[in-house]
């Protein structure tokens, strides 16, 4: 009897307690939760035309006109929250390029803020056009709303005192590399408290050294020059951004410069000649002689439009051609070279050397040029062989002169014979 007691009792809680999470599911299925009503925010600027080429300081105000129908019966205000934590910020496209946020704290309603927006404009931009600035706030701390809004400006030329280049404009693929950074006051006052900045959007490059210098004072017409240590990755990219920002005061405000310029990178082409060899190995005048060698790039990209050419010296004539076009030569690929000579009969003998000049163009179309030098010695033997035989023949009286010379002889002494006889016979008659 208690064991049915306890289980009718047991059975009766779990029935209340299935009721009761019943109504809570319900409650929590059918309720809702009421988000707050986001103030109304504006955005506008002051300036009405931007300058191209260049980086602009845009004065953006962003206005908190709080609540709609929402007003202080005593101030006769605004009400509202405050905007927290405003990021503003200019959304990038073809010709624009944003130089990144700014941040405001808070903006109580019925209030406005005005910051500086940096934006790049492009110089190529159309006399008119928009920009979408983008704003990103909280209300209520829990709150977030984010906005576009789109200005429009129209563009102009801007004369900025200061030019800005960089040297050299193309780097090797893994390696260290020092920029050299020159600055030049173009206008006709001093520059003071100049901020040089160094920025690398990609990972193509980075910094060795100081990204940002100060320079107290530039003066018209002078230059100073800055050096920059990088390193470019392995894998760099064919063309890469770099941008370099200057801050300077020109006498009645601070101003910005800025360039964005594009580096050139490519790998690394070493050609190397190997199993050099000269045929016939004994030179000497009227011979034909072959120079052979295996071209191999040992480099980190292949080198194409490889041709290879001889410059001849003097008793040296090109068999053929004197050039040798062997196409593309890939990382660690090898190609087989001959030229080929004929040596002059009167090539006096001596030691000489052929100059070789490999030409090749590299991933970026530059024509890039590699040299070598061959020594050749030519011998005298052919010459002495030849001198030795005739002084043979001569000594025998088989030369062709020799033989003349005997004939000559031999027939003028017939004819002094036959003309000597003849008078004494003419006399004996008489």
């Amino acid at each position: 009897m208690k064991i049915t007691n306890f289980a009718i009792s047991v059975f009766a809680l779990a029935i209340i307690s299935l009721a009761v999470s019943s109504n809570l599911v319900f409650a929590a299925t059918n309720s809702s939760i009421s988000i707050p009503t986001p103030p109304n925010v504006y955005v506008n600027t002051s300036v009405l035309s931007l300058c191209k080429g260049q980086v602009n300081q845009i004065p953006i105000t962003v206005t908190n006109a709080g609540i709609p129908f929402l007003i202080d019966e005593d101030t006769q205000n605004l009400k509202g929250p405050a905007l927290e934590n405003v990021q503003l910020s200019v959304a990038n496209s073809k010709i624009t390029y944003g130089m990144g946020s700014v941040y405001i704290n808070n903006i109580s309603a019925d209030n406005s803020i005005t910051a500086n927006v940096p934006v790049f404009l492009d110089a190529n931009v159309s006399p008119l056009f928009s920009l979408g600035f983008s704003t990103l706030f909280y209300y209520d701390t829990f709150y977030a709303v984010s906005t576009t809004y789109n200005l429009t400006f129209t563009s102009h030329d801007c004369n900025v005192p200061l030019s800005i280049n960089v040297t050299p404009k193309t780097v090797i693929q893994s390696s260290t590399e020092n920029l050299s950074v020159n600055l030049t006051n173009t206008g006709n006052f001093t520059l003071r408290s100049l901020l040089v900045h160094f920025a690398f959007p990609s990972a193509d490059l980075a910094a060795l050294s100081n990204q940002t210098v100060q320079i107290s004072s530039l003066a018209p017409m002078s230059s100073v020059k800055l050096n920059e240590t990088v390193h470019v990755s392995d894998n760099a990219s064919q063309f890469f951004p770099l941008n370099v920002t200057v801050d300077y005061y020109n006498g009645n405000s601070l101003m910005q410069a800025y360039d964005g310029l594009t580096l050139l990178s490519s790998g690394v082409i070493t050609l190397i000649p190997s199993s050099l060899t000269l045929s016939p190995t004994t030179v000497s005048p009227g011979s034909i002689v072959s120079i052979s060698f295996v071209l191999t790039n040992v480099g980190t990209e292949s080198a194409s439009t490889v041709s290879v050419s001889a410059i001849a010296p003097k008793g040296f004539v090109p068999f053929g051609s004197n050039s040798v076009f062997l196409g593309d030569i890939a990382e660690d690929g090898q190609t087989p070279v001959t030229l080929t000579f004929t040596v002059a009969n009167r090539t006096a003998a001596g030691n000489y050397t052929v100059p070789i000049k490999i030409n090749y163009l590299n991933s970026l179309r530059s024509n890039l040029t590699a040299n070598i030098t061959v020594p050749v010695t030519v011998t005298s033997a052919a010459f002495t062989e030849n001198e030795s035989a005739a002084s043979k023949r001569f000594a025998s009286g088989g030369s062709p002169f020799s033989l003349l010379t005997i004939v000559f002889l031999i027939s003028t002494v017939v004819l002094a014979y036959l003309y000597i006889k003849e008078r004494k016979l003419h006399r004996s008659v008489k």
